[in-house]
C-alpha cells in the first residue's frame, strides 16, 4: 500500500479563466515529488522518505526515489488510492527521470476505482469514505502546508511525511473494508 505527495508546478498563466492549454514553456518550476510512504498489508511498518529542503525548493526527488522503487518491485500488487490516474504514473515518470529501470510487473489495486465501481457514495474521495465507514481520518491540511513544503521548510516537511503516512494508514483500513 502507497501514496505520494507531490509539489504543485509553478506556471506563468495569463488568466484563471485561461482557456487554451498552457505551454510548457510557462512553466517555472515542475512538479516534483515531495515524499512517499508505503507499508506491507498487514504489516507493522510503515516506510517513508522526503526529500531535503534544498531539493523541495529545486523540485528535485532523485534522493528519495530508490525507498521506492525497491518497494514497487519487490511487491506482485500494490494498492493506492486513484492509484491509476495519479500515483503509480507520477511514479513512473519519476523513476524514468531517474534513470531508473521500470520495476517488475505488477498488479494495481485502485481503491478510488472499486469504490466508484460497486457503491453509490455520496464521494468516493478516501477522507470521505473513511469518514462514511467510521475508520481513522486523514490528517487535516490546507494548500499552506505544500506552500510551506516548496519553501523548504523543514517543519512542513516533516508534516507531510506524516500526513503521507496516516493516509496508507487510512488506505490499508479502506482497502480490508472493500476487497471481497
Amino acid at each position: 500500500l502507497f501514496d505520494v505527495e507531490t509539489a504543485p508546478m509553478e506556471t506563468y498563466i495569463w488568466s484563471l479563466f485561461q482557456k487554451r492549454p498552457f505551454s510548457p514553456k510557462n512553466i517555472i518550476k515542475d512538479w516534483s515529488i515531495l515524499c512517499w510512504a508505503a507499508k506491507w498489508l498487514y504489516g507493522s511498518d510503515i516506510y517513508g522518505e522526503v526529500v531535503l529542503s534544498s531539493e523541495a525548493k529545486n523540485r528535485k526527488d532523485r534522493s528519495i526515489m530508490n525507498g521506492m522503487w525497491d518497494l514497487v518491485n519487490k511487491a506482485d500488487i500494490i494498492v493506492a488510492h486513484n492509484a491509476a490516474r495519479f500515483d503509480v504514473r507520477k511514479l513512473n515518470v519519476r523513476f524514468l527521470s531517474a534513470g531508473m529501470a521500470p520495476p517488475k510487473p505488477y498488479q494495481v489495486i485502485d481503491t478510488l476505482k472499486v469504490a466508484q465501481k460497486n457503491f453509490a457514495a455520496s464521494s468516493h474521495k478516501l477522507e470521505s469514505l473513511a469518514e462514511f465507514l467510521d475508520l481513522q481520518h486523514k490528517d487535516e491540511t490546507d494548500f499552506q502546508l505544500w506552500k510551506d513544503c516548496v519553501a523548504g521548510d523543514i517543519v512542513a516537511l516533516n508534516s507531510m511525511v506524516r500526513y503521507c503516512k496516516q493516509d496508507v494508514t487510512v488506505l490499508e483500513e479502506l482497502y480490508t473494508k472493500l476487497r471481497p
